[in-house]
């Protein structure tokens, strides 16, 4: 396996999808990402239903994202892309918990192209479909290229 496929969010607009494993990164400006206090604002209320064992709020937003909420807490639970049906799972969410500085930093190697002075993959270099990129690909493509690295040096 290729280890953890990391995906760092700033409040920017632009996101790390990236290998701490092996140097590769992929880099997207995608407009929306971190969950701020008022992530429901001017949301929509769709109805309950059950997910991923909680029961939730359903909330749409902008006709672009559907959210669900833990009736109980409020916490995310899930939300889905209404566009391409990509849905991302909420695995731990730790309110007020705060994570240690360098993990909050994209390694060097997503700062340079592989016509820099990193080693990493052409995969950062890969132009996006259609001015877009989904994250669930990007992921896919850097846990594929990290586990390509990590099989050449076997090979060496």
């Amino acid at each position: 396996a290729a280890g953890t496929v990391w995906d760092l969010e700033w409040n920017n607009g632009t996101s790390f999808i990236f290998s701490r494993d092996e140097p590769v990164c992929k880099v997207l400006k995608f407009e929306v990402g971190i969950l701020y206090p008022d992530w429901l604002k001017d949301a929509k209320h769709l109805g309950r239903t059950d997910a991923d064992t909680f029961v939730v709020d359903v909330w749409t937003k902008a006709e672009f994202i559907n959210y669900y909420a833990d009736v109980n807490s409020g916490n995310p639970v899930r939300w889905t892309f209404l566009w391409s049906g990509a849905e991302f799972h909420v695995m731990e969410f730790s309110p007020n918990a705060t994570l240690p500085k360098h993990l909050w930093q994209a390694p060097p190697y997503c700062f340079t192209t592989s016509n820099g002075s990193s080693s990493s993959s052409a995969v950062l270099d890969q132009p996006l479909a259609n001015g877009h990129m989904f994250r669930f690909q990007a992921a896919q493509e850097v846990g594929e290229a990290a586990l390509q690295l990590q099989q050449e040096r076997k090979r060496q």
